[in-house]
């Protein structure tokens, strides 16, 4: 059973003296992964999931009906998500406090159809907050069993030349501090 791994940062400058967290490397097999963006799955706020790695648990969700609270919906993307932005607070004795961690993934979605230009984009210009977790090319889940609670602010994009495509561009923006854990995908 997957379980979202616990983070505890350190509480005072004792902590810190523990040392640096030790890294992992392998000269012979070095474990690379994939980057892009693929799959973006969104569900109403207060369903996650039981068990992430649980392939049943995940094709329940997505084939459930619509209207069903805890469905989930598969968006095919091309997507980014660059280094987090650190809101830092200078004080005191040249120390320095974060007070915030602002993420964004950066998607195009391309299936420009009728029933997705209605049903979701423009639902989505009215804002609202879901819960998310995104799918990597190499099969990697983020979001652990909790997800991500973002935003979504969707715009779209006509270019001028015949031979291009219209496309959505996707701004999903949460703020919390640390990285969201990962999972090998079980339907991927």
């Amino acid at each position: 059973m997957y379980t979202d791994p616990v983070i505890t940062c350190p509480t005072d400058c004792t902590d810190a003296a523990a040392g640096v967290p030790l890294f992992q490397f392998d000269d012979c097999a070095p474990q690379v992964q994939s980057g892009e963006i693929q799959k973006l799955y969104l569900t109403r706020i207060g369903n996650p999931f039981t068990d992430i790695s649980l392939a049943t648990e995940w094709t329940t969700r997505l084939e459930a009906a619509e209207g069903v609270a805890n469905k989930l919906t598969k968006m095919h993307v091309i997507g980014d998500k660059p280094k987090p932005t650190d809101t830092v607070k200078d004080i005191s004795l040249g120390r320095k406090i974060t007070l915030s961690t602002e993420h964004v993934i950066n998607a195009t979605v391309d299936e420009v159809s009728e029933a997705n230009h209605t049903a979701f984009m423009q639902m989505h210009e009215c804002g609202g907050t879901y819960l998310m977790w995104y799918e990597t090319s190499g099969g990697l889940v983020f979001g652990g069993n909790a997800g991500i609670k973002v935003s979504i602010a969707p715009g779209m994009v006509i270019p001028r030349a015949k031979g291009d495509s219209i496309v959505w561009e996707l701004s999903i923006t949460w703020s919390k501090r640390g990285t969201e854990p990962f999972t090998v995908s079980p339907i991927a």
